[in-house]
């Protein structure tokens, strides 16, 4: 199996965004912020009336509209139009793949707060106060069809996933998505082969990366490693936790020696989308056809009425 590069080991810099700069805004990112607008000004215009602020605040509303419109209607065409590989012959460049997800070698992701394991999760925190916290792993995972397998980095995708789980505790409301192990997968990016893996093995850099990774989800940490169960890791427990991820660094780097090439599917670098999901692609494209036609509409309404203030 294709090895993925050290540099993949440890990324934070997980976003649901389909890219930057603005011209590649999340369809779905622009509708709220656009709902959100004329929810205010309607509430505005009960308050204070209808006048020329208002009729330009729909003139921006529509032009968000459209703007969603032409970001949806993309990206349509991008999961319609562009033709599906092989693992074992894609082209470089932009591709769409379709096969089975797996975890990549020793680097299994238990899941949000303990939940079911996966290859891949969103969370989100609210609490009483309407405050909220959210987050998403940026573990690599694998995907094979019956000629190969390519590695997925996932940092930076707009991930589409069936299963989610919500629950509510200490006066806060946990929800979390996520994508199991086995599951088929849909993919739209950009695919290269990195290879060139270093010989040397820095422990003390690789070891802290996958800490990092494992303090994110405290939950977990203090379940796997917390033999005394009193909630606080002490030194001989926190030893064990290092260990074991020296145990699992070292597993990679020896992988990653053996095999050092790996296909690699990512954020393009031009700004164009980058999907995951275990949907099936028609009707994942045809959901979006659909956000550009509902946009469209919101488009003429907000138009229509904010001529009709200022006229």
């Amino acid at each position: 199996m294709n090895v993925t590069p050290s540099s993949l080991l440890a990324l934070d810099n997980a976003n649901d965004s389909l890219g930057s700069p603005f011209s590649n805004v999340s369809p779905y990112l622009i509708d709220v912020v656009t709902l959100i607008i004329v929810i205010a000004l309607y509430r505005y215009s009960v308050v204070n009336g209808a006048g020329v602020l208002v009729g330009v605040g729909y003139l921006f509303a529509s032009s968000l509209a459209v703007w969603g419109a032409l970001r949806a209607n993309a990206i349509y065409h991008f999961i319609a139009d562009t033709p599906k590989s092989k693992m074992q012959s894609a082209a470089q460049g932009f591709v769409e793949l379709q096969g089975t997800c797996d975890f990549f070698g020793n680097r299994a992701c238990q899941g949000f707060m303990s939940g079911p394991p996966c290859v891949w999760h969103r969370y989100t925190i609210v609490n009483m106060a309407g405050l909220f916290n959210m987050g998403a792993s940026t573990i690599p995972f694998v995907v094979s069809d019956d000629t190969g397998s390519v590695v997925i980095n996932p940092t930076g995708a707009k991930v589409i996933s069936s299963s989610k789980r919500t629950w509510f505790e200490s006066g806060k409301r946990f929800s979390s998505k996520y994508i199991v192990p086995g599951s088929e997968i849909y993919v739209l990016g950009e695919l290269r082969t990195r290879g060139g893996a270093e010989t040397t093995y820095n422990k003390g850099m690789e070891v802290s990366k996958l800490l990092s990774v494992w303090k994110k989800d405290s939950r977990w940490l203090h379940e796997e490693f917390d033999t005394d169960g009193n909630g606080v890791l002490d030194q001989d427990e926190w030893d064990s936790a290092r260990a074991r991820a020296e145990e699992i660094s070292r597993d990679i780097h020896e992988e990653k020696v053996a095999d050092p090439v790996a296909n690699i599917i990512s954020k393009p670098e031009n700004g164009m989308p980058f999907i995951i999901s275990d949907r099936d692609p028609a009707p994942l494209g045809n959901t979006f056809r659909a956000v550009a036609y509902l946009n469209v509409g919101v488009a003429v309404g907000c138009f229509v009425w904010g001529c009709l203030l200022l006229g």
